[in-house]
């Protein structure tokens, strides 16, 4: 764009317009918009920031490297005197693309305690509780900032969805590492309603809800994470098949046969509990083409037993990410995951 140009569209445009389009995630735009004030001079330490991320998003290294550079001057130096947490956030932000991490630690720490004792005013609006969030977790404050990351989100609705992804990642990630799927599930289906979702947001999204046994929204995630990623789609399209059967039958077994949840088995005692109900199967099977017509319904409810057992702990195999493709495949138990056929007696 030339220099021209630039100062028409400042004229026609306010740094408020281009913080909009910024927070909007309309990257392109904003560029254009702040490359445009910054023809005239208008560009204060935390647009010039900004300007490095829209340079960097859109791939343009060596413009965005510059905007960074003079970004960390500018805010270095409006940091003696900042009054909001906006200058403070942006700073630990330039820093830490800069690689200088105890720098950035260093204006994180302080900004929080500074808000702490009242020295900054605390947030008023849910992006500055975004930013303390970020702060707080630059910090190594992780119960801080998941408090102010959870009012932020709140508060944004369905704006803001760059820094709206990043604190609901953050929540999702905290909730999942202490087992509370229950929370992480929410902030997980928000964050495949982003444009740009990936497959491993699905195979989070997939393990939340298999934990907590929703069967038909984990096979869901688990087949929108092969459609995204084919590449890599052994593992989540048989435990996509293994939840459809979940479904299907309406229920699994809770436990194991000996009683302990599926969760606490060993690798080596789900293994073995697959190929024994392989091996019931198999026997059931057996059994049907010579037993006698009352003894049928008997050896439908062994199969049935038998499918509900592989189902289950073939289902705790693959929530724990440990290549179900694989193990079936080598020990033949494919079949058994992908067909209704070996689950249904022959015709008499």
């Amino acid at each position: 764009m030339c220099l021209a140009a630039l100062l028409l569209a400042a004229a026609a445009a306010a740094p408020t317009d281009a913080v909009a389009l910024y927070d909007a995630g309309k990257y392109a735009e904003a560029r254009a918009a702040l490359e445009a004030l910054d023809a005239q001079g208008q560009l204060s330490g935390p647009l010039l920031y900004r300007l490095f991320f829209c340079r960097r998003v859109l791939g343009d290294e060596p413009a965005a490297k510059d905007a960074l550079e003079r970004a960390r001057a500018s805010l270095e130096s409006e940091n003696t005197t900042a009054k909001s947490l906006e200058i403070p956030f942006y700073l630990a932000n330039a820093y830490a693309n800069l690689g200088l991490k105890d720098e950035a630690r260093t204006v994180a720490v302080e900004t929080a305690r500074k808000v702490g004792s009242g020295g900054l005013p605390k947030p008023a609006s849910p992006m500055e509780s975004f930013q303390l969030g970020r702060l707080q977790q630059e910090a190594g404050d992780a119960e801080a900032a998941s408090a102010s990351f959870a009012t932020a989100v709140e508060g944004f609705g369905s704006g803001y969805p760059g820094q709206s992804r990043w604190a609901r990642r953050y929540l999702a990630e905290r909730a999942m590492s202490r087992g509370d799927f229950a929370a992480a599930e929410p902030h997980l289906a928000a964050l495949v309603s982003f444009p740009g979702a990936g497959a491993a947001d699905y195979r989070q999204l997939a393990l939340a809800n298999g934990r907590l046994r929703r069967w038909e929204a984990a096979a869901r995630a688990w087949r929108e994470a092969v459609r995204l990623d084919p590449a890599n789609a052994d593992d989540p399209r048989y435990a996509a098949r293994l939840a459809d059967v979940a479904v299907q039958l309406g229920s699994l077994p809770e436990r194991a046969p000996d009683g302990r949840g599926w969760n606490v088995l060993s690798t080596a005692e789900l293994e073995e509990t697959l190929r024994d109900a392989q091996r019931r199967a198999g026997d059931a099977r057996n059994r049907a083409g010579s037993a006698p017509r009352e003894e049928r319904p008997k050896i439908e409810a062994d199969l049935r037993e038998a499918r509900g057992r592989l189902t289950a702990s073939g289902l705790e195999y693959a929530l724990r990410g440990m290549g179900l493709r694989e193990f079936a495949f080598k020990e033949g138990i494919a079949v058994l995951i992908f067909q209704d056929a070996p689950w249904t007696l022959p015709a008499e």
